[in-house]
Order: C-alpha cells, then structure tokens, then sequence
C-alpha cells in the first residue's frame, strides 16, 4: 500500500491531520483509491483510518482470510459492525470507525516506526506529542493534538471541548505513576488553554473626561457587529427596540451577566441557552462568554467577527448591575424556599403509605419488583416493563380481579387470626 510523505505522517503521528493541505489529503486518497469526496473535516478522517489501518497492520478475518477492512464489501462491512454489537446502519465511513476502532482496542500489533509509543496508553502517547508541541510554543497545535481543529481564532466551545478531551487523556491520575512527565505535559496544556481562551489584548486604558487623574477603559469596536441572537425555544430574534430592550441589553446578554425573558414566548434565557448566529452567513455557532472581548471565525463562512460593545455611563451601569444583583438574591432566596418546602412535604409523606397503596403496588409491578399483578395475581407475566405495562392496561376482567381480590382477603385473615389467638392467651 501506498505510504503518506512524510509531512503527512508527522500531522497523522500527531492526530493533527485537519491540519493538513486538502490537496495533499486528497491526492492521498486518490492513490489509495479511496473517495475523495467532502469538507477537509471528512476527508482528514478517511485519510487517518486508512493509515491507522496500513501503520498499525489492523486486519480482520473472513472465511479465514485476514483482509483489510478497506477490502471488505458493503455487506461484509455492515455483518462485521452488526457482529460487534453496533448498529449497522450508516454510511461507509461511519461503519470503518466503528471497525477500526474496536480493532485499535482489541489489537496488540505495534507500528515498528514508533513501536515504543505503541506500547504505551494512548495517555502516554497523547502526553509525549503535547510535550514535543510545548517547545515551540504552539498553543492551538497542542489543542489540536485532541483530533478537534482549534485555531486562534476559534471559539471557547471548541477551544474547551478539546482541552476537556485532552485532559481526561493526560491529567497526572489518568497516566502511570512511572511517567515522570505527566504533571509537566498536563501543565502543558492548561497553560495552552489559558493562553489561547483569554481575551486578546483589545482593551486599551485612555484618560477619563469625567475625572482629573483617572483612566477609563475602552475597547474597539473594530470589526465588531451586533450579532443575531434568537430565543431558544420558539427560534424568534431577540433584542428587537419594539421589545423595550435598550442597545446596552446586548453587553449584558453577552457577558453571561444577565437573563432576559422573550417577547414572543416569555421563555427566560441567558447568553449560553441562546441561539448565536454569524452576522454574516446566518449560520448558527457556539458561543461563550469569554468570546465576547475575541474576534472569532465562523466555521461555516470563514469569515471573522467580533462582538459589538454598546456605551454605556458609569452611572447607568452601576444602577444596572444593582438592580441585576437585587434580581439573583430573589431569585435564590425564592429557590431557597422553595426547596425547603419541598423537603418538609417529602419528609411528612412516607415512602411506605405511597408503595402500600393501588397505584404503588402496580409500579413496583411494572418494575419487576412484585412477581404477581396486583390486581388480577397473574405471574406468568414476561419481566420486561413493556409487557407488565401491557399487561396491566389490558387487566380489566371484572370477574377475574374480584376473584382475586377475596382471596387475598382470605389470605389476611387467615394470617391474622392465628396472632389474635395468641395475644388473647398472653393476656
């Protein structure tokens, strides 16, 4: 099989190949005959299962032939996934991760170029590339070493999402204790993370006309624009003047500082349950509120934007933050209250008067804690709780649970007379 250049294999060795040129990935799999077809993101990850497969040797057997996974045809593929206890529906690409992966998990075969590696945890593995990434000092190639494209421009969804990926990987108590650089590669990347989430150096300090001596801050508005926002539940914009919002709302929003109820639906929201879209393709992305001092690129358009800061004075803003203050402490003094009412009717309720009761015995029923239905005495039900549910919305033989009925009524009696008898001879 055809080998990748070696730039290739260094991005692949370092899980980076989104990283790659399209046209590089893409002659790739020309040579290899595989589809060239789709978005870099898709392209990169045909082009790493099959040098996972050709670098690691991973091969399945069939008829007792070992064959490469790429060799199987769509029906071997689909029985091979179905024999694995996954779900054979999806496309091709789908059902080869699927495959690959559980013969990445089950395999002890080594590739002899980094056969030490191979050897190790994937922690290890993922440790040594961040730690060789730390020396030049590329923070987004360390975040990027988690299979997940991060750019200095991408948004602090993504940037979290793969640091978060990358640390359940490299954190010192995932790795073996003989590691002696586990907690220098995870400093590595928090340090990566820190760098690469903060905001950019866009706030200036520029004396203050109110005051003689002071400084107030400013930040530009350069490339900035008042991006869509949209109600999550009823998707209608929000921000509108004709719903009473002033221009400052939109900082507020976006700071995660406050929550604003739509005008539409009433639904209450804040900056990370809205819908965020791109102010220039329309499409909808991610957003944090740490992305509100950045410029980000959106992943659909390509295009870069940055978030528009209304004025505001002094005075207006400490009237607004009091009375967004004065808002939280009610709102958590009422949840407060609400919790401990709460508590008190669960604690005068006891669990036993509720699983005594009708209604309790059928859901201990339907659970499969109760062998007999609890109306009728049936046990031959099938334990799974779509059938005893069935069954007890089709048990309504009149005749059947009256039956029923006097018998454990008898059953009582005959249970309580022996210990009348016996209390009347102690007294």
């Amino acid at each position: 099989m055809t080998r990748a250049p070696p730039p290739l294999h260094d991005l692949w060795t370092r899980n980076q190949l989104q990283r790659a040129n399209l046209a590089d990935l893409k002659q790739y799999l020309k040579e290899v005959k595989l589809p060239m077809a789709g978005e870099l993101r898709d392209v990169a990850h045909r082009v790493k299962l099959h040098m996972d497969v050709v670098h690691e040797k991973l091969t399945i057997h069939v008829d007792g032939t070992s064959v490469s996974p790429f060799d199987l045809k769509p029906a071997q593929l689909r029985k091979q996934v179905a024999l694995l206890g996954k779900d054979p529906q999806g496309n091709k690409d789908e059902l080869l991760t699927l495959l690959i992966e559980h013969l990445q998990s089950t395999s002890t075969s080594s590739m002899p170029s980094r056969s030490d590696d191979l050897k190790a945890t994937p922690g290890v593995k993922q440790a040594k590339a961040i730690l060789e990434i730390a020396a030049t000092d590329d923070y987004s190639a360390i975040l990027s070493a988690s299979g997940i494209d991060v750019q200095p421009s991408s948004s602090t969804a993504i940037m979290r999402k793969a640091y978060l990926k990358l640390s359940l990987l490299v954190h010192p108590d995932k790795l073996p204790k003989d590691f002696a650089d586990a907690t220098r590669a995870f400093q590595a990347l928090v340090t990566a993370y820190e760098m690469l989430s903060q905001p950019p150096e866009l706030i200036t300090a520029v004396p203050s006309k109110a005051k003689h001596g002071t400084m107030e801050i400013m930040r530009s508005n350069e490339g900035c624009h008042r991006t869509p926002v949209h109600c999550p539940r009823c998707h209608q914009a929000w921000g509108l003047p004709s719903h009473g919002c002033e221009p400052f709302d939109f900082n507020f929003l976006m700071m995660g500082l406050k929550t604003f109820h739509c005008a539409t639906c009433l639904f209450e929201f804040g900056c990370m349950s809205a819908e965020h879209h791109c102010p220039h393709c329309h499409r909808r992305v991610e957003y944090h509120p740490n992305d509100f001092h950045r410029h980000l690129t959106c992943a659909s358009c390509s295009k870069t934007y940055g978030f528009y800061m209304y004025k505001i004075s002094n005075r207006r803003e400490q009237e607004y933050r009091a009375a967004i203050r004065a808002t939280q402490e009610t709102k958590l003094k009422d949840k407060a209250r609400k919790d401990e009412r709460t508590k008190r009717a669960s604690g005068r309720q006891t669990k036993s008067d509720d699983m005594g009761s009708t209604q309790g015995k059928e859901t201990l029923f339907a659970m499969n804690l109760l062998d007999a239905c609890p109306r009728c005495g049936d046990g031959d039900v099938d334990p799974t709780e779509d059938s005893r549910m069935s069954h007890l919305r089709t048990c309504t033989n009149a005749t059947k649970i009256q039956a029923y009925q006097i018998k454990m009524r008898h059953l009582s009696q005959v249970i309580i007379l022996p210990l009348a008898s016996s209390q009347k001879k102690y007294n």
